[in-house]
């Protein structure tokens, strides 16, 4: 006698737009890790330390965009699923980690913005500093040593 096995799939409405929108998200963040690649290969030992810092930030704020929009579809996603199925079935269990790791990963993509923002913009008062001192009438050696520095690290930028 032949046993019939039945088995059950369940399904959220929108599956396969899902995983279109995810393929695409992922697509283009493999795109923008590269152009970043490009970016920081792009400048060498003597290029301005500015203007590398806001071509990494130009890149970083395209990544954190696609990355909100992983989240947000991630979020999604996870709310139709836990609705459908439950918050402690398989389904939703995975979609949750994918949710708190792509929310984590965007945390870290807006605190190195923040850091490469504040690089940029720290190179930008130092040289406003130096221009003030040296319409004072101070040498460029007087004008270096009047700068006042905040204590950031190793950098102590002004």
């Amino acid at each position: 006698m032949a046993a019939n096995k039945i088995s059950v799939q369940v399904g959220v409405d929108g599956e396969k737009e899902f995983k279109k929108s995810m393929s695409d998200i992922v697509q283009t963040s493999k795109t923008l890790a590269s152009e970043m690649k490009l970016v920081e290969s792009s400048f060498d030992k003597n290029a301005s330390a500015q203007k590398k810092a806001k071509a990494q930030a130009e890149v970083l704020t395209k990544q954190i965009e696609n990355q909100q929009k992983q989240v947000n579809l991630l979020r999604e996603r996870y709310e139709k699923t836990a609705k459908a199925t439950g918050e402690d079935s398989k389904e939703s269990l995975k979609l949750k980690e994918s949710l708190n790791k792509a929310e984590t990963q965007l945390n870290k993509m807006n605190a190195e913005l923040a850091e490469t923002e504040k690089k940029a913009g720290g190179f930008k008062n130092a040289v406003s500093k130096m221009g003030e001192g040296l319409k004072k009438g101070l040498t460029f050696e007087q004008s270096l040593r009047s700068r006042t520095f905040e204590p950031d690290g190793p950098n102590f930028t002004p």
